[in-house]
């Protein structure tokens, strides 16, 4: 089953609340129906492979414990031979159904009852070796309530029955079936009395610390994801304006950086236009800076759907000012980029009354373009640009101009 801790999808409330009634508690909790089926998804997950390992490696161990049989009881090993191979293959077997049936309450039956049959054949071999005089035998069967109880991961829920039918399995056989003293029957169910509960203690304590777990990573994993979201939101706001939602100065330094080498590398053209809104001091102390926001926002909005490739990029460089970068744009397209945020600009049709040119707010706008080389700055395509801006602004506003950068 391909699962991961991420795709848990739950709450946080939820799981806090899972988590702190669990904390209340010493033993056994089963969660609420949404947490469960996680929880059943986890446990799936996490012990799938050793849950079909190790009774795999107790079927081979009665296999290999044929060798004892041979030394200890040789005048029924024929029969113990059968009773361990059968066994063995009932073992094997129920663990393919596993793949069959790859549900968790399916691969917990199966397992019980998988560790139930290896104790029945243990009690069987028992019985066939205490009447031959080898009643030590009987102490076998106890490796399995502590397979299935504590090695592999059994819920308590399913554990429980498990393990009280092999006990009961146990004291049957030694009551019923084998001519044992009265002295051995009471040291033989002391020790499995002792071992059952023991077991089951530490499977409910081990399945408690197992949930426990499973809330502490889910609420891990939350906390890194709040971290993530909260990081990449430090890191927008670092690099965006707050008031236009355009990138940062910082930003852009750092952008046309990267562009400048490419274009160093590439012999291909950069441009850069300096953009700056007319007036807008005016626009301020007449309108009121609440205004004078708004208009800077749906300025800087147009300005960003005016341009079209995804390399290209409009940054608020500062009060009324912007600059955009368009790599790989030699002058001409640099100019139908202006014209078109020149356009867009004035169709907004911001009212401004005491503009020195016309009655809505508008733009200037001064533009350079040039293929770099070693020899050249990023200054001095800026400075090119903030030029050819002086010249707009002498010319009227509302325009445009090109500077011209030496190659």
């Amino acid at each position: 089953m391909s699962f991961k801790i991420q795709d848990i999808n739950l709450p946080i409330k939820l799981i806090q609340e899972a988590q702190a009634y669990l904390f209340r508690k010493r033993f056994f909790y089963r969660f609420s129906d949404i947490v469960e089926a996680k929880y059943i998804q986890y446990m799936l997950s996490s012990y799938q492979l050793e849950n079909r390992l190790y009774p795999i490696l107790g079927g081979l161990g009665l296999v290999i414990f044929l060798i004892a049989d041979h030394l200890v009881i040789p005048e029924i090993f024929s029969q113990v031979a059968t009773i361990r191979a059968l066994g063995a293959v009932i073992i094997l077997s129920m663990v393919c159904f596993t793949y069959y049936y790859p549900s968790y309450r399916w691969q917990q039956l199966i397992l019980c009852v998988g560790g139930l049959i290896i104790h029945l054949s243990l009690v069987l071999i028992g019985v066939l070796a205490a009447n031959s005089g080898h009643y030590h035998y009987q102490f076998g069967p106890i490796v399995t309530i502590f397979f299935i109880s504590n090695v592999i991961r059994v819920g308590f829920s399913y554990a429980l029955p498990a393990t009280i039918l092999m006990f009961a399995s146990q004291v049957f056989a030694i009551t019923l079936l084998t001519d044992i003293s009265h002295e051995q029957v009471t040291e033989i169910l002391f020790i499995y009395s002792f071992v059952t509960i023991i077991s089951l203690i530490v499977n409910g304590r081990m399945e408690f610390e197992i949930r426990k777990n499973f809330l502490r990573i889910l609420l891990l994993n939350h906390e890194q994801e709040q971290l993530i979201k909260t990081q990449d939101e430090l890191r927008k706001l670092s690099t965006s304006d707050s008031l236009t939602g355009l990138y940062n100065r910082r930003y852009f330094n750092k952008h046309i950086e990267r562009e400048w080498l490419s274009a160093i590398r590439h012999k291909t053209p950069i441009s850069v236009l300096m953009i700056d809104v007319d007036d807008f001091k005016q626009y301020n102390d007449s309108q009121g800076h609440l205004a004078g926001d708004d208009a800077l926002s749906a300025i800087g909005k147009t300005l960003h759907q005016s341009i079209k490739r995804p390399d290209d990029l409009v940054a608020r460089y500062g009060g009324e000012e912007f600059i955009a970068t368009l790599p790989h744009s030699d002058a001409e397209s640099a100019q139908s980029v202006a014209q078109n945020m020149l356009t867009e600009i004035y169709k907004l049709n911001i009212d401004h009354p005491d503009a020195s040119h016309c009655n809505r707010l508008t733009i200037s706008i001064g533009y350079c373009s040039v293929i770099p080389d070693q020899e050249q700055s990023i200054k001095d395509l800026l400075k090119c640009a903030d030029d050819a801006l002086y010249e707009s602004k002498r010319k009227g506003k509302n325009c445009i101009s090109m500077g011209k950068c030496s190659n």
